[in-house]
């Protein structure tokens, strides 16, 4: 008799636990952008050049044009010359393959923990940014503006 009403008493414990405290538990991590608490939905201008779609975007507080890719697995900084004024901590090197300029290989800083804010609520704090080490002017040839 006393068994039964241990094993009662812990089942009710369990479930007494669970309602209480499991409502702040997630499975998930919150990566990639996320709305401000009192945005609820964003309207996201853009440019169109050359069938590109270009959205204004802060990196670290720095305004930039970004090409949107639904193919890329990181954000990408083509153009070198300005990487100071996004304090971006250069963590270490990678490398990319592919051909350009005869080159099997392009090498790039790695960074993460950045900020990318997109309109007035469209954030994400821990935004992985690739910045390529040598400058790529063909974006600017062929859509005529920074990108």
């Amino acid at each position: 008799m006393i068994s039964l009403y241990l094993c009662f008493m812990k089942n009710y414990l369990i479930v007494l636990f669970l309602v209480f405290f499991g409502y702040n538990i997630n499975a998930q991590e919150n990566l990639g952008f996320i709305l401000n608490n009192d945005v609820k939905k964003e309207i996201i201008p853009f440019e169109l050049a050359s069938n590109l779609i270009i959205v204004p975007v802060q990196v670290n507080g720095v305004l930039l044009n970004f090409i949107v890719d639904t193919g890329s697995t990181r954000t990408v900084v083509f153009d070198f010359k300005g990487i100071d004024t996004l304090n971006i901590k250069k963590e270490k090197i990678v490398r990319y393959s592919g051909k350009k300029n005869n080159v099997d290989f392009v090498e790039a800083y790695f960074s993460d923990n950045n900020i990318i804010t997109i309109g007035r609520g469209l954030i994400d704090s821990s935004a992985e940014i690739v910045v390529m080490k040598q400058s790529n002017s063909y974006f600017v040839e062929r859509l005529g503006m920074n990108v």
